[in-house]
């Protein structure tokens, strides 16, 4: 029985649904549920009482965090506000992508839009509703994790910690907002199919902004950095952008307990989420329509025509297949240009000069066998029709192959240029980093050959859930060949302990191996 009920097709009783629907999307209750006859949905009972013990734990640790910490005041040093406003820019983009990836899901992936469109309530209604389940959905999380450092302070007196809430309500709104026009401003531009990538892309993008941002600067020549450095500084003093009262400290001044900006962040989000459903909830319908079928664009005959060319050999169909399905996954291709993505700072650094090359040599066999692992879960894992594949002219063992091949194959190519390129300037770092990298994916084939269970791609995130003991040895292997690759430059015996590791990381693979060959 449900302690409150609201008039059926109000705006909160809709929001109650987008609500549970924020519970269900975090966990699937069916594969902690031990009762396997009865039906779950969404996050279970063990679930909640997971979060609320972690919950309490987190508080404990920021209180004996902050207890030993100065006393927070309502005039805070002016470095104090430079680190508060970068630590806010971080969080705003992070909550830019939390709320592109639950626009795309709240539009267009699940699916009962249609039915609300065609009952009896205002799509207004409808809008305002799945916007403010957004901004829900994002501050919730970021509360989760923030929350016991704002209580910690309350709790040793620090009335000044309570301006943070109104903070994050208002970048959460900010961030919603921007997320739901950017996601129908695509929509319109660029079509439901093409949003659906470009969308997944700019979230995973944007949560790895600031860290691409600081190291591709850090790799320009020292003369351009403090160039622009200076020039930044000179423009902002001129315009008198950094002095404590500049509105640039807002967010960070309203943190420490100035209730006049708090409130200035507060109505700015709510303000701007009001002109959003106000005046864009036509294109959120169009946009629906379109997803559900109503395209106005007409398929030339040439396109329509298209003949699909059909390839020889076992390895090349397999390789086609796989990736084609992979290039279909918006939210799964966008979660491994990711990974990508932060590989990328280090390959700035392979062709310079040979600078930190432990450290580069070190993080790049680290990614990479990181991004392989999670390319041989999707491919053999996750397979969407594995009857189909038992029933193909092959043994299993030639398909299983070929789909390891598959996956590691492209980021042996990708790997490949940063051994050449480190093997001209230190033939140490490149022998070190080709051993270490092409070993750890290996060994990372043979971790989810014996082990890995049957999958769904939507579980990427969450692969860790009910196959915790392979997605371990994963990451232990990759540590241990991270360490082995730093041990080979630097210190040996790091190099004997990391090779220690992985064998002892097959060693237990082997032995708890599944028999499917």
């Amino acid at each position: 029985m449900r302690g409150v009920e609201f008039t059926p097709g109000s705006f909160l009783w809709l929001l109650m649904h987008e609500w549970r629907m924020f519970f269900y999307e975090m966990g699937d209750a069916s594969k902690l549920n031990a009762n396997s006859k009865k039906s779950a949905r969404g996050m279970p009972l063990k679930g909640k009482l997971l979060l609320a013990v972690v919950w309490i734990l987190m508080h404990y640790l920021a209180w004996e965090m902050m207890s030993d910490l100065p006393a927070l005041t309502r005039f805070p040093s002016f470095l104090l506000l430079v680190g508060i406003s970068f630590v806010l820019l971080i969080l705003m983009t992070f909550m830019l992508s939390s709320a592109l990836n639950r626009s795309i899901k709240a539009l267009f992936e699940r699916g009962d839009l249609d039915l609300l469109l065609s009952s009896p309530i205002s799509t207004q209604t409808i809008f305002n509703v799945r916007l403010t389940g957004i901004v829900l959905g994002v501050l919730a999380i970021f509360v989760f994790f923030l929350s016991p450092v704002i209580d910690a302070g309350l709790f040793l007196g620090q009335i000044y910690w309570l301006g943070a809430y109104p903070v994050l309500v208002g970048m959460a709104m900010l961030a919603s907002a921007a997320a739901m026009l950017l996601t129908l401003s695509l929509v319109k531009f660029i079509g439901v199919k093409r949003t659906h990538t470009v969308a997944y892309l700019l979230s995973a993008l944007s949560g790895a902004a600031i860290f691409l941002s600081s190291q591709i600067f850090s790799h320009v020549q020292e003369s351009t950095r403090q160039k622009v450095i200076g020039g930044s500084l000179s423009y902002l003093d001129h315009h008198h952008l950094l002095a404590e009262t500049s509105p640039i400290w807002l967010p960070a001044r309203a943190v420490f307990g100035d209730w006049l900006s708090a409130l200035m962040i507060f109505a700015s989000g709510l303000i701007i989420c009001w002109l959003t459903t106000r005046y864009t909830h036509h294109f959120f319908v169009r946009g629906v329509q379109q997803a559900g079928g109503v395209s106005p664009k007409v398929i030339p005959d040439s396109r329509a025509r298209k003949v699909r060319r059909f390839y020889s050999g076992v390895w090349l169909v397999i390789f086609v297949k796989e990736w084609r399905l992979i290039l279909r996954d918006f939210e799964l291709l966008a979660q491994i240009c990711l990974q990508l993505l932060y590989m990328l700072p280090l390959f700035f650094v392979v062709f310079k000069n040979g600078v930190m090359l432990p450290g580069v040599v070190s993080g790049l066999t680290y990614l990479g066998i990181s991004l392989a692992g999670s390319l041989i879960w999707v491919i053999l894992s996750a397979e969407d029709a594995p009857d189909l594949l038992q029933c193909a002219p092959l043994s299993m063992k030639q398909i299983i192959y070929a789909k390891l091949i598959t996956a590691v194959l492209p980021v042996c190519v990708l790997i490949a240029p940063a051994v050449l390129g480190l093997s001209w300037h230190d033939p140490l770092s490149g022998v070190s980093l080709a051993i270490a990298s092409f070993g750890g994916i290996f060994c990372a084939s043979l971790i989810h050959l014996w082990l890995s269970k049957p999958a769904t791609r939507d579980h990427f995130k969450r692969r860790g859930q009910g196959n915790l003991i392979p997605t371990l040895l994963e990451t232990l292997n990759a540590f241990s060949w991270t360490g082995m690759a730093f041990g080979l430059q630097t210190v040996g015996k790091w190099a004997w302990f990391g090779a220690l590791g992985a064998v002892v990381v097959l060693i237990i693979a082997w032995l708890m191996r599944v028999r499917r060959l």
